[in-house]
């Protein structure tokens, strides 16, 4: 409410889907978060995000999926900082 209260004072409109996402984000508690789901998205990883990575003994993802993967956690730690 606060932000609300600020960014009428200061006569700022906010995009209303920047606003959705940015409230999207911020609920905490839940097994995944949209901007998870969104950067899978995003990668093409969606359709295996229950899938396990594999290693030598056990098939998983496919190496192009790792690659992704790899990209996705880089982007999610530097979001993060």
């Amino acid at each position: 409410m606060e932000v609300i209260t600020r960014e009428k004072q200061a006569g700022i409109h906010p995009d209303s889907d920047v606003d959705a996402y940015m409230k999207g984000i911020s609920v905490e508690g839940l097994k995944s978060n949209l901007q998870t789901d969104y950067i899978l998205k995003i990668l093409g990883l969606d359709i295996c995000s229950d899938t396990m990575i594999g290693d030598a003994m056990r098939r998983g993802i496919s190496g192009g999926q790792k690659k992704r993967l790899t990209t996705g956690s880089v982007f999610m730690r530097t979001e993060v900082l």
